[in-house]
């Protein structure tokens, strides 16, 4: 019992020390955990593009779909084209190409290869696309506060590029395609481009008419995601900063496209659809025949009394007998002649076949032929012979 009391008071003291430590380490304090986008920043890769430039005091708007005669038509404006432009019409392309050269500034991406049909919008701007997989580091200036756009003035889009080369806290801006003016010889005045008239231009900005367009091979770096790095924030403010005047009207458009029904069971229906093969599968393994050795044919069932008859009558015709098969018609018909013609029947053979001959309008020969021929070698003969004491049989 004495062991008792030393270990209770150890006990105490032990728990005494963990609870003053506790309370001395002890540090209340919120934290804050990036989550999921939801709502309108899940459907719009632009929401927080947009809700950057409104809260610098910027009229910024996000459509789903372009309508080009819903886009401001005076002042400072400016179009971000996220969508791939061949989904746009020959007749919306030079809609908006006719907005931009009265002033517009377009931002637009590239599509994401060169195979399938060419854009209607970069034929008309004179370019073609080439294929080229590349990669370039944005870097961010270390002397400007990552978390203000406005503060990355000063950093020029040559600043942030820089050949392929893995750095810490870079992101990198991957394409598969670049442009090239579609006249080689001609000499094609870009305010802005990056890359070479060999391989391509990743980025590039020029004047049309009076407004400004430019092109980048994609425009992933605008994305809400994609703004939370800084060399992505100061990526996107180079892009925009030339179209950013005082009072200026943004519009941006991003690609919202259902894809087909076969793509969409495919990607997001293969839990229901997978059960569902299964179970295909083994209905048709339930159903299908089993593999085994071949059955021998079913047998039908025979009349063999039918089958003994027809092979006598084969056999009496082949051997020329066929009248002792006519013997029990001719009687049958002799009988019936008598009972109906007594006179015809009391004739002799010869004058019987003429009389009858005449009154059923036949020839002599065959009616002679079906009473009175010993016998018949050919079928037809006896098919006819056949018929016409059947016929002779039934006459009143």
């Amino acid at each position: 019992m004495s062991w008792r009391i030393p270990l209770t008071v150890f006990s105490l003291l032990l728990l005494a020390a963990l609870g003053g430590w506790w309370h001395l380490t002890y540090e209340l304090r919120s934290v804050e955990v990036p989550t999921a986008l939801t709502g309108e920043a899940r459907r719009n890769p632009l929401y927080g593009l947009r809700e950057v430039l409104r809260a610098q005091g910027r009229d910024a708007e996000t459509l789903a779909q372009l309508d080009i005669e819903a886009l401001p038509g005076q002042g400072p404006r400016l179009l971000v084209l996220a969508l791939d432009p061949r989904q746009l019409r020959e007749r919306e392309a030079q809609s908006l190409l006719q907005w931009v050269h009265s002033g517009g500034h377009l931002l637009a991406r590239l599509p994401p290869s060169s195979e399938g049909r060419a854009p209607e919008l970069l034929s008309s701007l004179g370019l073609a696309l080439i294929d080229h997989e590349s990669c370039i580091d944005w870097r961010s200036p270390q002397t400007q506060p990552a978390s203000a756009i406005d503060a990355l003035d000063e950093a020029a889009m040559e600043e942030l590029m820089e050949d392929l080369g893995w750095r810490p806290h870079s992101t990198r801006f991957c394409s598969r395609v670049r442009m090239l003016p579609e006249d080689a010889d001609d000499t094609f005045e870009w305010d802005f481009s990056y890359g070479n008239a060999e391989q391509g231009y990743v980025l590039a900005r020029f004047r049309h008419g009076a407004g400004l367009v430019t092109l980048a091979s994609q425009l992933d770096l605008l994305r809400t995601a994609a703004l939370r790095s800084p060399e992505q924030q100061a990526a996107a403010h180079q892009l925009l900063a030339p179209s950013l005047a005082d009072g200026v009207q943004i519009r941006m458009v991003f690609a919202t496209p259902l894809p087909p029904l076969h793509v969409l069971l495919v990607q997001q229906g293969w839990p229901l659809l997978l059960p569902l093969l299964l179970a295909l599968l083994a209905w048709l393994w339930a159903r299908m025949q089993r593999f085994g050795p071949v059955l021998p044919e079913r047998a039908i069932p025979r009349r063999a009394l039918a089958e003994h008859l027809r092979a006598a009558g084969e056999l009496a015709q082949r051997s020329g007998r066929s009248a002792a098969l006519l013997a029990p018609l001719r009687r049958r018909a002799q009988a019936s002649l008598q009972r109906s013609r007594p006179e015809l029947a009391a004739l002799e053979p010869a004058e019987q076949s003429q009389a009858l001959a005449r009154l059923l309008d036949l020839p002599p020969v065959r009616v002679y032929t079906a009473l009175y021929s010993p016998r018949l070698d050919r079928s037809l003969d006896f098919v006819d012979a056949v018929r016409l004491l059947i016929r002779l049989s039934q006459r009143p």
